[in-house]
């Protein structure tokens, strides 16, 4: 649904460089950064695979499942309204930043 014409997407798409704008580009990149480092910390020491900091990109935390991913993990994330799309025994977590 990337249609130039949907119009719902191009008003998110306005309100998200407004916001950019107002906030600023290094504000927003330090802001993501510091949540996937806590994220990263959090998981330190549970078996799953996470990329050393230096290759990290700020705004995704990509996790690994070196015996695949726990049944139910997704479900059990949903619950708490964390939403995780499993992706050949990985899964990427993208912190989003609200107004």
């Amino acid at each position: 649904m990337g249609e130039r014409d949907h119009f719902i997407s191009l008003e998110m798409a306005s309100l998200g460089i407004e916001m950019m704008t107002a906030w600023g580009s290094a504000a927003v990149i330090e802001r993501l950064a510091m949540l996937t480092g806590r994220l990263a910390d959090g998981l330190r020491d549970t078996g799953v695979v996470i990329p050393d900091k230096r290759v990290r990109a700020p705004h995704v935390l990509c996790l690994g499942f070196p015996e695949g991913m726990p049944s139910g993990l997704v479900a059990q994330l949903a619950v708490e309204q964390i939403y995780v799309a499993p992706r050949l025994g990985a899964s990427h977590l993208a912190p989003r930043l609200q107004r």
